[in-house]
């Protein structure tokens, strides 16, 4: 049976609102009920979930950054106070029809088009010469302090926008192979079951960990069910997801970015340096040297994730280093102040994680990851070429995501039905 990834243009036209409630989930949601009735998932059971990026439709050379927005926005803004104070200067005492005016330290966009609009009617009435130049000046470096603004309103803390897709984040992508270039991009997550998509979103944000929570509890949230375990890859791993999971008593099958690493490397000799053996103390407040000296924290520093979460970053020493057989090669000798940033939390987490890690079941559900959501997503993108967006705007994308997500659901069913017919 063929199969076409293609949306009824019949949606170009419609206004889409809330993705929650656009057109897609009358059918999205059906389908995913259907299967579940067949027996082909279970949604209170194991739940893999990744990402993938997809390309927006917009223009890829069109970004329009923030840096840039802060920098000419700033040259903008001081244009104008230049302009205005020099084009009072010039008027004879002042502009005598704004007297509120005196005493001003700096001049909003809409104060400098005010006094630019009075002087102007007031040169037109008395004369005054060498003035519309200067008038014009403020008024095109409010423009453009305007246009700046608008850019930054859009980038909301990001690190550009793109001005046909604003909802889209500006990230690399594995196979866009566009000179190395950040592109405009959205950030696909899926929940898979036996390789059938159970729900799905798409965001602008290039990091896994920011949004991973809030993907979960939106699967919650519209299934009315809580998993019994979510299994993801590194690139998850940190102490939001598994503080997080463990709140909402969910089992974090998690691996951590060193895992496999920690797993494969041989172990370290009896009086050999060990880089990696920095660990936490028996009241978790600091860690123990690889030589088994206790460290002392110097401060603590508040630090917060995208998302809000608070994890807060150690700053240790040792007191402990002259006459330590491992000075030569310690990392502590290496940083110019002594000192090390460890996040405490994370360490503690991360040891956690390892012991559930390393259970039978869960290496099994791990080998198992690779076979649930990649072979969706190289159906989708190898296969099917589905690789860029047909639509602006996050809306129309989780629409189209949803007709697209039915469709390879629907392709797996009938294989299966095929298989045990």
């Amino acid at each position: 049976m063929a199969l076409v990834l293609s949306v009824p243009r019949s949606y170009d036209n419609q206004q889409v609102q809330d993705p929650l409630h656009a057109p897609y989930q009358g059918h999205f949601r059906p389908s995913c009920h259907d299967t579940r009735e067949r027996a082909e998932i279970a949604l209170t059971e194991d739940l893999y979930i990744d990402g993938t990026t997809i390309r927006s439709r917009a223009a890829r050379r069109r970004i329009k950054w923030r840096s840039n927005a802060e920098k000419f926005g700033a040259s903008a803004e001081a244009d104008i106070q230049e302009g205005v104070n020099a084009l009072l200067g010039q008027v004879e005492n002042g502009d005598s029809t704004d007297d509120n005016n005196v005493g001003h330290v700096t001049y909003s966009k809409e104060e400098a088009r005010r006094i630019a609009d009075s002087i102007e009617q007031r040169a037109q009435e008395e004369g005054l010469k060498k003035v519309r130049g200067k008038i014009t000046a403020i008024r095109n470096a409010c423009d453009r302090k305007e246009a700046h603004d608008k850019t930054l309103e859009q980038c909301a803390g990001r690190c550009g926008v793109a001005p046909t897709d604003p909802d889209c984040g500006i990230m690399h992508a594995k196979e866009d192979g566009y000179e190395g270039r950040a592109t405009p991009n959205y950030n696909v997550q899926i929940a898979t079951q036996n390789q059938y998509v159970t729900n799905y979103g798409a965001y602008d944000s290039a990091e896994d960990k920011s949004i991973a929570m809030y993907f979960v509890d939106t699967y919650v949230e519209e299934n009315g069910v809580r998993p019994s375990a979510v299994v993801e890859d590194a690139g998850y791993g940190c102490e939001e997801i598994y503080v997080g999971l463990e709140q909402r008593q969910i089992e974090a099958v998690v691996k951590y970015p060193n895992y496999d690493a920690e797993s494969a490397r041989r172990s370290v000799k009896p009086g050999q340096y060990d880089k990696f053996a920095f660990r936490l103390s028996a009241d978790e407040s600091t860690l123990i040297c690889p030589a088994g000296h206790l460290m002392r924290v110097i401060r603590t520093e508040e630090a917060y994730t995208r998302s809000g979460f608070r994890s807060d970053s150690t700053v240790m020493t040792c007191d402990h280093c002259n006459g330590c057989p491992f000075r030569d090669k310690c990392i502590l000798t290496k940083n110019k102040r002594g000192e090390i940033h460890r996040k405490l939390g994370n360490i503690r987490e991360e040891q956690k994680a390892k012991a559930r890690l390393d259970l039978t079941e869960n290496q099994k559900k791990l080998k198992r990851r690779s076979l649930e959501p990649e072979p969706v997503f190289g159906q989708l993108k190898h296969n099917h070429g589905y690789t860029r967006f047909r639509h602006f705007g996050k809306a129309r994308v989780t629409m189209d995501l949803g007709f697209v997500f039915m469709a390879l659901n629907i392709l797996k069913l009938h294989k299966n039905i095929e298989k045990s017919a």
